[in-house]
């Protein structure tokens, strides 16, 4: 384990050790002994349209680089690799899903990968973006609104700046010498640029992507906001996504599988700054594991037997072809 890896568990189990020091058992007992369960189930069920999206924008995004991938191949793949991305430092395991893309759909490694960047790189950058947004909105006054949105829309539209930029330069080159592990490597290493760059400059795609990837946000959002109601005295739905976008981040930098620890401690510590007790913050975070991530682990790994009996299936018929 690295020197970053092994700090960034330490300040996890920090957080962690803070958050329930400061929440007293009988605060954390009399907080779920209150929650509303009714609204825990209806967070539930949103993690149905929110696994459909997730795939639906990665559809855009290969249709546009030419390849057809069935709704039998996209979904699955896209919610193992989400989770396997998760569960690994710098999202390394959607690897997994690119290698299943390819076996599956015939979708060349690379092109995988360059759409594994565009997702997870302006996903996070437009979580940051409009968490930042939301932020300004709730702290300024109704006369900022105007150019708060405008100036969120301008830089909301710099990946396609960046894409049409990295196009005036130079191209990569295509003459390079077809021998060696190593020459193989950099060939791929190029054509995944060059997919990544051409995704870049499409505007109306960016545009079309932005939506769907905002509309996820929404709905997640709305899980944090009714179990946020379901334990607590609730919170506005912009809060719940300010509050959604600080804790995601935080485990997104952390490096750790899932966030484990400093998501739920940002989180509960963002609530608590919302007006939650931190026994309330606590419940909270709990309950985005339990009705959250957990079925998301669930569906990750029931996509991925099917994937290997699929995978079964076709290698049989295979060699039953004369």
């Amino acid at each position: 384990m690295s020197k970053v890896r092994s700090l960034n568990v330490v300040i996890a189990v920090a957080v962690v050790a803070f958050i329930v020091l400061r929440s007293h058992p009988d605060e954390l007992w009399a907080a779920l002994r209150e929650m509303d369960f009714g609204l825990a189930v209806l967070a539930l069920l949103l993690n149905v349209p929110v696994a459909l999206l997730a795939p639906l924008r990665s559809f855009f995004l290969f249709r546009r680089l030419g390849f057809r991938v069935s709704a039998r191949v996209l979904v699955p793949t896209t919610i193992l690799g989400f989770v396997a991305g998760g569960l690994t430092p710098a999202a390394a395991g959607e690897l997994v899903r690119a290698r299943a893309l390819r076996a599956a759909a015939g979708v060349p490694f690379e092109d995988s990968i360059a759409v594994v960047l565009y997702e997870r790189v302006l996903a996070a950058y437009l979580l940051a973006l409009t968490t930042a947004v939301l932020f300004a909105l709730t702290r300024l006054s109704a006369i900022w609104s105007p150019p708060v949105l405008g100036a969120g829309v301008v830089v909301g539209c710099l990946p396609w700046a960046v894409g049409l930029t990295l196009g005036s330069l130079a191209p990569l080159g295509n003459r390079i010498p077809s021998a060696g592990l190593r020459v193989s490597l950099i060939r791929d290493g190029l054509q995944m640029a060059k997919q990544l760059r051409f995704l870049l400059e499409q505007f109306f795609l960016l545009i079309q992507w932005s939506l769907v990837t905002i509309t996820m946000f929404a709905l997640i959002s709305l899980q944090y906001w009714l179990l946020a109601g379901a334990v607590a005295g609730g919170i506005r739905w912009d809060e719940a996504w300010i509050a959604l976008g600080v804790s995601t981040l935080a485990a997104v930098a952390s490096l750790l599988p899932l966030g484990l620890g400093v998501l739920d401690g940002t989180l509960a510590a963002v609530l608590a700054r919302l007006g939650s007790t931190l026994a309330q913050g606590s419940i909270v975070a709990v309950s985005v594991r339990a009705t959250v991530t957990l079925p998301l682990l669930l569906a990750a790994f029931v996509c991925y037997l099917y994937l290997q009996r699929s995978d079964a299936t076709d290698q049989v018929a295979a060699s039953s072809d004369p």
